[in-house]
């Protein structure tokens, strides 16, 4: 079991960068793009750091496990269950305040995952260091 959730983890972890290579690709982004956006090293620190632990807290940490408490962690299947689900679409509607409203929906996909490695971990660790790590390969897909 351990096996299979390392290879899905690790799966995630290379699909991500190919995903934005390829958007990048796609919209011609520029290295001078990419060079703006890296230099603002306060806006950096709270993307990448700071927004994913608090998110990763109150959304996998808080709300997930209280929902997965009150709904018997009831599962549409082996891979997604209610609460992820619902927590993914209150992290999705959070994301309309600052986002268009494409970006926003879209962060409903990657916080199912989110959900997912965090309730097969049972652990935060996994869900916060792949958070990071989608915003980090985030940055330079909306520049």
């Amino acid at each position: 079991m351990l096996r299979n959730i390392d290879t899905r983890f690790g799966v995630t972890v290379i699909f991500t960068p190919l995903l934005a290579i390829f958007y990048i690709t796609i919209f011609q982004q520029t290295l001078e793009n990419i060079r703006t956006i890296f230099s603002d090293k306060e806006s950096l620190f709270f993307i990448i750091i700071f927004y994913p632990l608090l998110e990763e807290f109150a959304f996998r940490g808080f709300i997930q496990e209280c929902i997965a408490r009150r709904s018997n962690n009831y599962t549409f299947n082996s891979y997604l269950t209610l609460a992820n689900v619902i927590t993914s679409i209150l992290f999705a509607s959070i994301h309309f305040v600052h986002h268009h409203p494409f970006f926003a929906l879209m962060t409903f996909f990657p916080s199912l995952l989110l959900g997912y490695f965090k309730e097969h971990y049972k652990h935060l660790a996994p869900s916060i260091f792949l958070h990071m790590y989608f915003n980090v390969w985030s940055l330079l897909i909306i520049i």
